[in-house]
């Protein structure tokens, strides 16, 4: 027995010191998956927040921009007609889609400079007292978001002939980009000479440029067709 008791050995203090830091590593090993999990599970819990609400907000504006007889109630008279002060056509200027800042009192429209917010909300032209719109807001308060409305794209091209490319000119399409980013941009970079048009994609474009901000980018083309301007029902060149 004594001889036993004698030969019977434990762990030394080196081998406790080895299994306790190969348990460790185990321990940081299985940690390091769980949170490499967890931040991939966040990230696609935050585009699918970004996508539900970029389809939402579509839906909304193709409702908006569809309204029957919304151009005309609205005094919109087509592109050919000027502003008085500038000489210049209001034709990016006048869109039937509102985007406005909710947390603001006076319910200010955002411009194409300002700076993109965590909340915001849209309604038509129309709606002077922003009561029937409908406002959308991110989760997370350091996310914003901006939207770009841009009549008509393709009207800058030119025909075989040298004229413009009015396409169907009974037909307004608004491209629309919702854009999601984090931090700041400075959108007023991207405006062109005139300060007329932004530069949105393309190699000096805000995508390309400020790719790293950028968490989500929504576009949709929407389309509103005048038919009573087309039968010739309202007065003008039949261009808008």
């Amino acid at each position: 027995m004594k001889e036993l008791l004698k030969d019977e050995k434990g762990l030394s203090l080196v081998e406790m010191i080895a299994t306790l830091a190969i348990f460790s590593l185990v321990i940081l090993f299985f940690g390091m998956i769980i949170s490499s999990l967890g931040k991939a599970f966040t990230i696609q819990g935050q585009q699918v927040e970004f996508q539900q609400m970029a389809n939402d907000m579509v839906v909304q504006m193709n409702g908006i921009i569809n309204k029957k007889g919304l151009y005309e109630k609205a005094g919109y008279l087509g592109k050919f007609t000027t502003n008085g002060t500038t000489g210049k056509s209001s034709w990016l200027d006048q869109q039937v889609i509102t985007v406005f800042d909710p947390e603001r009192a006076d319910l200010k429209t955002i411009d194409w400079i300002d700076d993109g917010k965590n909340r915001i909300g849209i309604t038509d032209v129309l709606d002077a007292e922003k009561s029937l719109g409908k406002t959308y807001q991110l989760k997370n308060k350091d996310y914003k978001i901006k939207v770009f409305q841009k009549k008509n794209k393709n009207e800058s091209l030119k025909t075989q002939f040298e004229t413009p490319n009015y396409r169907d000119t009974f037909t307004i399409q608004t491209s629309v980009t919702i854009l999601f980013y984090k931090g700041q941009i400075d959108f007023g970079d991207y405006l062109d000479a005139d300060g007329e048009d932004i530069d949105l994609s393309g190699e000096h474009g805000i995508e390309e440029k400020e790719a790293s901000k950028i968490l989500y980018v929504r576009k949709a083309e929407l389309t509103y067709r005048d038919e009573m301007k087309a039968r010739g029902e309202i007065p003008g060149e039949g261009r808008w």
